[in-house]
């Protein structure tokens, strides 16, 4: 089970018809790109979980799920490290190969380098081959190239200035005492017909006589410059920090476009390829803002919530809102928010402190439900009719291997959160705390808290609580306690061997039948939506996960993986009117509109349609009105969008009409009645005992 919060595969899917189609929105932003490269045909960037993405002629490619800290494209090799070392790849991150090599490795011109006991080592075949160039001066730093030579700073204070003429086989000193300058030199780098050298972060030299004499540069720059990096290319030179660049024009430096970077830039024959908060961008050799590369949305959504007609994501530690089907995204919170919870008019993001907003995200406000202890952590929220619950508490493992339990139990609400109760009666205790509340779910009657001493429910809208496992072996039960969800009004938990269900609110469980019929059922995190509840099942296939997806409608499983975005792992769901919201793992919110609902508002009204009874068993009556005359079609589709009875196609005069349809035969489940008049359709869901 440690296996599945280290992968993420949460919950997932929603599905209804096959002729609504996933496309991704315009984010949110973000994805923490840890490092980006560039040559003169791509762009190579790379998040730690987020994996590889290639920007090659206007286009976007993820090649590689193996994410790095570090990249160096040199020539048509690209070298990655990770945290177990570095990798080398000969088709721009498609396969990768360990590279057994120690020390650290850096491009210098167009070989690699490679310093490993004070010996400087160059490399012409992409890291393969190895040739010993000789040793560097005591206490050297990382060479530069610099019109055909290597200069290095070197000393214990990096006081010295070293140049060597021969691909670093003997060093010669070029300048001393650089301290004399005004500081400790801290970096030194190719500024094309200048040598540039940083001291401090605010102070920028430069040397036109291979480093004997240093001269101020910093023409052009605010007092407010810093030198964090400086790198060149052929046509332009650029500087800055992580919220600043600079391009030096002639010997004056030019301010760029602010903006927060997430890694140091990289030359590219277009410019300046640069890794920000929002993603990707270039910034071009001649131009002073930078270009979004649009089309890549790595950010990781942990949850997401609809609320009036926002739709509200958090990537974990911030919260984007949009309000425009995810065309465009604003940061609205930058905090730390794993679940998104919707009350009434309320949203409260939950990630250890509870915030709420109630102007649909754009501002929010902590919340202290518990006066003498602000410091508790949150986890769960559940609401059942006007009463609301809200579980806290940690645990942490002491020197023996024993669990520590801290600040622990349910409150609730009965004011819309206004103010808060204790609600701990039969709650388990250990020394004097009650157990943490990590996951909740609610409906008519009941609500039951997953807790760190196992599954406790309430029937008297939590005023006491009484265990809740019968049914579920001891061993099963989840340490921590397991996800909870409501679905068709019934709860189910994850359990060690899959999901069980209760039919009387936790009165005792069972395990849920069907089990889904491939992929490993263990590695799971369910997700709920309109009652249906959704997972993913995966094959490991080593580098790739082979991901099957299903819905569950408290009857049998369908399989919906083909309607799904392919190959994308979605932690999270939201529907907002009739357009439905997929958080993924690194690749952003993707959205699906329901064709029929998003039709041109007259074609809405070409016609209207009901079923009943609903739910039905054997026999169920339709009935549709057409506003104008037509080619009629009248089919009945399982959630997948396979016809399950076609009911019949005619051509109809304008008027109301019934058809009975016969359910008979049909398995247990949800359908959708679908009605087409010509190119305008409508669906009517649907189900089945």
């Amino acid at each position: 089970m440690n296996r599945i919060l280290m992968l993420g595969i949460m919950c997932i899917m929603v599905a209804t018809t096959a002729y609504a189609q996933w496309r991704r929105t315009n984010g949110p932003p973000g994805g923490r790109l840890t490092t980006i490269v560039a040559n003169d045909s791509m762009i190579i960037a790379s998040s730690i979980n987020g994996g590889i993405a290639r920007y090659h002629a206007g286009i976007w490619s993820e090649p590689s799920e193996r994410g790095m800290t570090s990249l160096i494209l040199n020539g048509a090799t690209l070298i990655g490290r990770s945290r177990d070392g570095y990798y080398r790849s000969t088709n721009y991150g498609d396969t990768w190969q360990p590279l057994a090599v120690d020390g650290a490795l850096f491009p210098i011109g167009q070989s690699l380098a490679r310093i490993f006991q004070d010996s400087l080592s160059i490399s012409a075949d992409g890291g393969t081959g190895w040739v010993v160039r000789g040793r560097l001066p005591r206490y050297a730093s990382r060479p530069v190239l610099h019109r055909g030579d290597l200069y290095v700073l070197a000393g214990f204070a990096n006081d010295s200035l070293y140049r060597s003429t021969d691909a670093g086989a003997h060093w010669t000193l070029a300048a001393g005492d650089l301290k004399a300058y005004g500081g400790q030199p801290t970096q030194i780098a190719d500024g094309r017909d200048r040598l540039l050298m940083v001291i401090g972060r605010t102070l920028l030299l430069a040397s036109t006589d291979q480093g004997e004499h240093f001269t101020d540069a910093r023409a052009g720059l605010d007092s407010t410059a810093a030198m964090d990096w400086i790198t060149s290319s052929d046509s332009a030179v650029w500087a800055g920090s992580y919220n600043q660049i600079w391009r030096l024009d002639g010997a004056q430096w030019i301010r760029m476009e602010a903006t927060d970077l997430t890694a140091p830039p990289a030359p590219h024959q277009f410019g300046l390829a640069v890794a920000t908060k929002h993603g990707p961008a270039l910034l071009p050799t001649r131009g002073t803002k930078l270009v979004p590369l649009n089309g890549l949305n790595r950010s990781s959504v942990q949850d997401m919530a609809a609320l009036e007609n926002a739709v509200l994501a958090s990537t974990g530690d911030r919260l984007f809102r949009s309000e425009d089907h995810g065309t465009t995204w604003e940061e609205c919170g930058s905090f730390p928010a794993f679940s998104l919870f919707t009350y009434g008019t309320a949203a409260y993001a939950i990630g250890g402190e509870l915030r709420v907003t109630h102007d649909a995200g754009r501002t929010w406000h902590p919340v202290t439900p518990l006066a003498n202890d602000a410091n508790a952590e949150f986890h769960a929220m559940a609401a059942e009719g006007t009463t609301l619950y809200l579980g806290h508490g940690a645990a942490s493992r002491t020197d023996d291997g024993s669990t520590h339990w801290s600040d622990g139990g349910m409150l609730r609400s009965t004011d819309g959160g206004a103010t808060w109760l204790e609600a701990n009666v039969g709650l388990p205790m250990q020394d004097s705390t009650y157990a943490p509340v990590t996951w909740l779910a609610a409906g008519n009657g009941w609500v039951i808290a997953s807790t760190a001493a196992g599954l406790y429910r309430s029937s008297d809208h939590g005023l006491t609580w009484q265990a809740s496992w019968t049914g579920i072996p001891n061993d099963d039960l989840i340490p921590g306690g397991g996800p909870l969800y409501n679905v068709d009004d019934h709860p189910v938990v994850l359990a060690g061997s899959g999901l069980y269900r209760s039919a009387d609110g936790g009165g005792s469980w069972s395990r849920l039948t069907p089990e889904t019929p491939r992929g490993k059922e263990s590695d799971m995190f369910p997700g709920v939506l309109d009652g249906v509840l959704y997972l993913q099942t995966y094959d490991d296939l080593g580098d790739r996960l082979n991901v099957f997806t299903y819905a569950y409608d408290g009857h049998g499983w369908y399989d919906i993986t083909d309607s799904m975005p392919p190959g994308i792992q979605v932690y999270t769901l939201a529907r907002s009117g009739d357009t439905y919201y997929a958080g993924t793992r690194n690749h952003g919110v993707w959205r699906r509109d329901d064709d029929a609902a998003h039709a041109p508002e007259d074609a809405k009204a070409e016609m209207t349609l009901t079923a009943a009874p609903n739910p039905a068993s054997d026999v169920m009556t339709v009935t549709f009105t057409l506003r104008s005359p037509g080619a009629v079609h009248l089919s009945l589709r399982n959630t997948i969008g396979e016809i399950a009875s076609q009911i019949f196609a005619e051509t109809l005069a304008a008027g109301t009409y019934s058809r009975r349809v016969s359910l008979r035969g049909l398995p247990r489940g949800v359908y959708f009645v679908h009605l087409q008049l010509g190119s305008s359709s409508t669906v009517q869901r649907v189900a089945v005992q």
